[in-house]
C-alpha cells in the first residue's frame, strides 16, 4: 500500500532538510561569510538593521515560547535543527531563500512578523528546500516556491506571478491570498481562506486563458518557452517552470507584461 500524502511529504521534506544541511556544510567559507541575502540597500538603515538570529530550535522555544504549528510535525528535527529567526517585521529587497539558508547553514527560516518584499521571493530548488514559516503576512512582487514546505499564517499578496513548481514542496496559506496570476506546476497549494487571482495557468489548474489571451500577458521569451513546454497541448503547460521563470525572477525581473498596468499608465499621462 502506498504512503499517504502527509507521510510521503514528510519523508521527502525530511530528506530535503538533510540534503540542504549537507549542502550548507559543504559551502565554501567565503560563501558563508557573505552579507545576509535579500536585505535591501545599506543606504536604507531600517532595512539593513533587519538582521536574522540563528539559534537551535530548543532555544527558539525558550525565547519565543510557542512551538511552530506545522501541518507535518517532523519537518524540524527538534534536538538538532538550527533555525534562522527574523523577530521583527522586515522590509527586504529580493530574496533567494535557498541561498540564505545555505549561507547561515540552517534548514528552517522563521519570520515572526510581517514581511514586505520590494522585489521577488524565490526558492529555486524543486527537489528540496528549507522549511519556511511566516507567522504574519507576506507581500512580494513575484513569488516562486519549489521543494520547500512553506506555511504562511497570515495573508499572502503577490502583485504579479505566484508559482508553485513540482510536487516535492507545498504551500499552505492560513489567511487570504491575492495574486495577479497563479501558475501551478504539479505543486500542492492550500488556501485556508479566499484565493483571489485574475488568472490561473499550469499543469494541474483549470486554465482561465486561451493561448491567444495568455500570449499577451508574458514577455516574449517566456511565452515562447511556455509554448514549447506545452508540447502542442492547448489546455495545459509543462512542468519545467524553474527553467522558464527563474532566469528572470532571479534578476528581479517580471516575466509578465501586465498590459493592464500599461493602459492605466497611459490614462494617467493623458490627464
Amino acid at each position: 500500500m502506498g504512503l499517504g500524502f502527509a507521510q510521503t511529504l514528510a519523508l521527502c521534506t525530511c530528506w530535503g532538510a538533510w540534503a540542504l544541511a549537507a549542502h550548507a556544510q559543504s559551502a565554501p567559507a567565503e560563501h558563508a561569510a557573505a552579507p545576509a541575502a535579500g536585505v535591501a540597500s545599506k543606504s536604507e538603515p531600517a532595512k539593513a538593521a533587519a538582521q536574522p538570529i540563528k539559534m537551535r530550535y530548543s532555544q527558539y522555544l525558550k525565547t519565543y515560547g510557542a512551538p511552530l504549528k506545522l501541518e507535518v510535525k517532523d519537518l524540524i528535527p527538534r534536538s538538532l535543527a538550527q533555525v534562522l529567526v527574523y523577530p521583527q517585521a522586515v522590509t527586504l529587497g529580493s530574496l533567494d531563500v535557498d541561498a540564505l539558508a545555505a549561507q547561515h547553514q540552517v534548514n528552517t527560516i522563521i519570520f515572526l512578523r510581517d514581511v514586505q518584499m520590494q522585489g521577488n521571493l524565490i526558492q529555486p530548488e524543486s527537489d528540496y528546500g528549507p522549511t519556511l514559516v511566516f507567522q504574519g503576512n507576506l507581500t512580494a512582487d513575484n513569488a516562486f516556491f519549489g521543494g520547500s514546505w512553506v506555511e504562511i499564517a497570515g495573508n499572502l499578496t503577490v502583485h504579479n506571478l505566484l508559482v508553485g513548481d513540482y510536487n516535492h514542496g507545498a504551500l499552505r496559506v492560513g489567511g487570504q491570498t491575492q495574486a495577479y496570476m497563479v501558475y501551478n506546476s504539479d505543486h500542492s497549494m492550500s488556501f485556508g481562506k479566499k484565493l483571489t487571482a485574475r488568472y490561473h495557468l499550469g499543469s494541474d489548474e483549470p486554465n482561465t486563458l486561451s493561448h491567444a489571451q495568455a500570449s499577451q500577458l508574458f514577455i516574449a521569451p517566456v511565452w515562447k518557452a511556455l509554448l514549447k513546454s506545452a508540447e502542442g497541448d492547448p489546455h495545459v503547460f509543462g512542468v519545467a517552470t524553474g527553467e522558464i521563470f527563474l532566469p528572470y525572477l532571479a534578476r528581479n525581473q517580471n516575466p509578465l507584461q501586465r498590459p493592464d498596468l500599461a493602459k492605466a499608465g497611459k490614462k494617467q499621462e493623458s490627464r
